[in-house]
């Protein structure tokens, strides 16, 4: 079958981007067409259908009727074909949706820096190192699956020191940690950094999408924790190299999460932030939506059913249009013209992941609702 097939095919690198991988066989990020024979099928059969509710048999059909009932009826039937092929298209050739232990153990992840790991994280506020070395303790936790791209750089000489320790990538709004693969590992050989890291926050990428009870998770304030936890592992073990410098990058609303993870370093740890175009503008907004829909919060039923499975159909068919990640990018690249298929297919990537628009739905609802644990974030 398809996962047989899947378990012995090897993954195929960009020719352009050597740490990206193609999309494996057997997963379809983009809706097919129908094959022509049920389209023609469906064709035929919405006109006969139209015509028999109309009472008139199809050879009479087209010589006896009035112009405004033929338009009528050929709007009818052109409706029904409509939604027969998108019917159909959905239960038979639908985007793939799969999840990240399902790509792991049938598939491959997108890039050979790929990890995944469940992490710990806590979960209660605590204060900021830098303003106060005795932070508050952590006792609530949480477990989360998270997928990241590391890059280890070796030293070429004896000479050839690290300048950096490690160097960590937040990625904006609607992206994820391969949008920094093509400077990932160029940074960190032009820098000499040791561990460079960049992480799909939650919501977004192959990072697991909680249940809508721990919309905490979805914050910057989260996201910072995971790539805190990131910096932790193995070699960089900020908690034992303090005095090792870091080198934290952040782009657009990832720029939240690159902050709030500078705050929380050692205060004798050596930081570099840098960002990329910030969205820090969306904190005050964040505070009038707060104020706006406070007392205006549906049930979960009313959500669940008439907001959230709408707008995720609504998100599914969009992204799921041929072509459809290239146009977008092109919409918003500074030059056109240099948007490869290789640029969308990183943005393309996460889209096969199982629930991609739920937690796309979930971010910018954890964005626009009120915590104390939101850090940087709140009124203070």
């Amino acid at each position: 079958g398809d996962r047989t097939r899947a378990q012995q095919q090897r993954p195929i690198p960009r020719p352009d981007e050597a740490n990206l991988y193609e999309i494996p066989q057997g997963l379809y990020p983009s809706y097919r067409p129908l094959p022509l024979p049920a389209r023609i099928f469906l064709g035929v059969a919405s006109i006969w259908i139209v015509a028999l509710r109309e009472k008139r048999i199809v050879s009479k059909f087209f010589v006896t009727s009035s112009t405004k009932i033929m338009i009528g009826s050929i709007l009818r039937g052109l409706i029904f074909y409509l939604l027969s092929n998108f019917s159909l298209q959905e239960i038979f050739r639908g985007p793939s949706r799969v999840t990240t232990n399902d790509l792991i153990k049938n598939y491959s992840l997108p890039s050979k820096l790929s990890q995944y790991q469940i992490l710990t994280l806590p979960t209660t506020k605590t204060t900021t190192k830098r303003e106060d070395n005795n932070n508050s303790q952590m006792e609530d936790v949480s477990s989360l699956g998270v997928h990241w791209l590391q890059y280890n750089r070796r030293p070429t000489t004896s000479k050839d020191s690290h300048r950096y320790a490690a160097l960590h990538f937040n990625h904006g709004f609607g992206a994820s940690s391969l949008s920094w693969l093509p400077v990932l590992t160029k940074m960190a050989d032009r820098f000499k950094v040791a561990k460079s890291t960049a992480h799909d926050a939650t919501g977004f990428g192959f990072t697991d999408r909680p249940e809508s009870n721990n919309i905490e998770l979805y914050k910057p304030i989260s996201s910072s924790k995971i790539g805190l936890e990131i910096l932790k592992k193995k070699n960089n073990n900020i908690e034992e190299s303090s005095s090792d410098n870091i080198l934290l990058v952040g782009h657009s609303m990832g720029a939240l999460a690159t902050l709030q993870m500078a705050l929380q370093l050692p205060k004798e740890t050596p930081v570099t932030v840098v960002l990329v175009a910030p969205a820090l503008g969306v904190m005050q907004r964040r505070k009038e939506v707060k104020k706006s829909i406070a007392n205006k919060k549906p049930s979960f039923s009313i959500q669940k059913y008439i907001i959230d499975l709408p707008l995720q159909y609504i998100l599914r068919r969009i992204v799921g249009i041929r072509g459809f990640w290239k146009r977008g990018l092109s919409a918003v690249w500074g030059n056109p013209k240099l948007v490869t298929d290789t640029d969308a297919l990183r943005f393309q990537w996460p889209s096969i992941g199982l629930g991609w628009e739920r937690g796309l739905l979930m971010f910018t609802r954890a964005m626009t609702s009120s915590s104390r644990n939101d850090g940087m974030d709140d009124d203070s």
